[in-house]
C-alpha cells in the first residue's frame, strides 16, 4: 500500500508539470488536450437515455497530471489555460458542448469532439487544424 504523503520530490514534479502546461501557448496545450477526447482519454460521463455523455473540464485537468501521484490538486491552477485552450478547439470545429447553457471551460460543460475532430484525433492532424482555424 502506497505513502499516504507525497515527498517533496513527487510534489515538485507535479507543480513543475503544471508549471510547463500553463507556460505553453495556448495552441500547443490544445494539442495536448485533444487526445482526451480519445480512446485512453479522459474520463467521459456515460450517455443515458436522451442525457449526452462528454468530458468535463476537472475530467481533462485530470487527465493531463495522470502520471503524478494527487496530480488533481493542480486542477484550479490549469483551469484558465485549459479553458483557453478548449476555446481553441472549439472554435476549430474539433469539440462541441453538450451543454449549450453552461460555457465552455465551465465546471459543467460536457465536452465531446465532433466528427471533424474524431478525424483529426485519428489521422494527428490538431495542429493543422487548429492553425487554419486560426489564420480564418
Amino acid at each position: 500500500m502506497g505513502s499516504l504523503f507525497l515527498s517533496r520530490d513527487e510534489k515538485a514534479a507535479a507543480r513543475a508539470e503544471a508549471r510547463r502546461l500553463r507556460q505553453l501557448p495556448p495552441r500547443d496545450l490544445a494539442v495536448e488536450i485533444m487526445p482526451a477526447f480519445g480512446s485512453g482519454g479522459a474520463k467521459a460521463t456515460p450517455k443515458v437515455a436522451f442525457l449526452a455523455g462528454g468530458v468535463e473540464i476537472l475530467g481533462i485537468s485530470d487527465w493531463l497530471m495522470r502520471s503524478h501521484k494527487r496530480g488533481y490538486r493542480q486542477r484550479t491552477r490549469l483551469q484558465t489555460p485549459v479553458t483557453r485552450s478548449l476555446h481553441l478547439l472549439e472554435d476549430a470545429g474539433l469539440i462541441e458542448n453538450e451543454r449549450k447553457w453552461a460555457k465552455v471551460g465551465a465546471r459543467l460543460a460536457l465536452l465531446r469532439p465532433t466528427a471533424l475532430g474524431q478525424t483529426a484525433l485519428t489521422e494527428g492532424t490538431v495542429q493543422q487544424y487548429l492553425a487554419s482555424s486560426a489564420s480564418n
